[in-house]
């Protein structure tokens, strides 16, 4: 196993490719074109789709819709086109950032020579040693609790939200220092970044420090050490296509109406067996709790008292 490694600020979603057509226009001859697409994002430009081509008839100009707003916590500021009449050669085509929503069309000049696709995301800080001494699990309520005059608590549960105490206790003198110093650059803005517990794997965590300060304190002699408290990003949808594994921050809110008394399932969408699942929010009168089978890839299984209840569900 490979000692850990951040990267940072945290990789924005990858674009879906988006749909393909062809407006009238030019004297090109029937050509096959090749597209990527790209988020322009507060930190720098997304990775590209994959590769996506289309047969545009001759005549007609391709024109390339906009791929869909990403989900939290991707912030794009707009998309990039990149295209090709062969594979793997796409350059970027627009010279301004195209608004999110706002298709692109071919010019009747045809394409561009651009420049070449973004290959590298953001900086990478790895670790000289391993941290030590992390707990399993660290977990803080956000609840509000109040008690009637008889002395019944009444609680009203928001979420839950998953830290890890973090200790390097061993940050060697000069570039490993200098490579700390960068990193709490950005974290300590409260930037988001990616933690990979193994530099070799695919499997990574999104956090943010939610300290405000931060010490590079004297540990020995060229030797120095750093305590942090990393909070768990929550993501709304699963982590970008490119990543090969169940996200380890996702989290989702599902909203249902009961459609009788008794049991009913609630479809969650999330593609696999949710971590956890918070007791139901409710939005109406009436009571909603889960069945002895809580959930499965597909569904949530819950019991309703009476018809027509609504709420929501957490599930991550």
């Amino acid at each position: 196993m490979s000692n850990p490694k951040i990267i940072y600020p945290t990789q924005p979603s990858i674009p879906d490719p988006p749909a393909v057509d062809w407006v009238a226009g030019g004297t090109f001859a029937q050509t096959t074109y090749y597209f990527r697409v790209t988020y322009s994002t507060p930190y720098g430009e997304s990775l590209p789709s994959i590769e996506f081509s289309a047969v545009v008839p001759a005549n007609n100009l391709p024109r390339v819709a906009s791929p869909a707003e990403p989900a939290a916590p991707t912030v794009a500021t707009g998309w990039n086109v990149y295209a090709s009449t062969s594979p793997g050669t796409e350059t970027r085509q627009n010279a301004a950032t195209i608004a999110i929503g706002t298709s692109w069309t071919m010019p009747a000049s045809g394409l561009v020579a651009g420049s070449a696709l973004p290959t590298t995301w953001g900086a990478t800080l790895s670790f000289i040693v391993a941290p030590r001494f992390i707990p399993h699990s660290s977990k803080r309520a956000v609840r509000s609790d109040t008690y009637s005059t008889g002395g019944v608590r009444q609680t009203v549960m928001e979420r839950i939200d998953q830290f890890m105490d973090f200790k390097m206790e061993w940050i060697q003198i000069g570039a490993d220092a200098a490579a700390w110093e960068a990193f709490l650059a950005s974290a300590l803005q409260g930037i988001p970044f990616d933690y990979y517990p193994d530099a070799a794997a695919a499997n990574y965590t999104t956090y943010a420090v939610t300290n405000t300060d931060a010490k590079l304190a004297y540990k020995a002699p060229g030797r120095y050490e750093v305590d942090l408290e990393f909070r768990r990003e929550v993501q709304l949808v699963t982590p970008p296509v490119s990543v090969p594994v169940a996200p380890t921050d996702a989290a989702k809110w599902i909203p249902f109406t009961a459609p009788n008394a008794g049991n009913f399932t609630l479809a969650h969408g999330l593609g696999y067996v949710p971590s956890g699942v918070c007791q139901p929010l409710m939005t109406s009168a009436g009571d909603v709790w889960f069945q002895a089978v809580v959930c499965d890839t597909v569904n949530l299984y819950l019991v309703a008292s009476d018809v027509g209840l609504t709420g929501l569900v957490l599930v991550w």
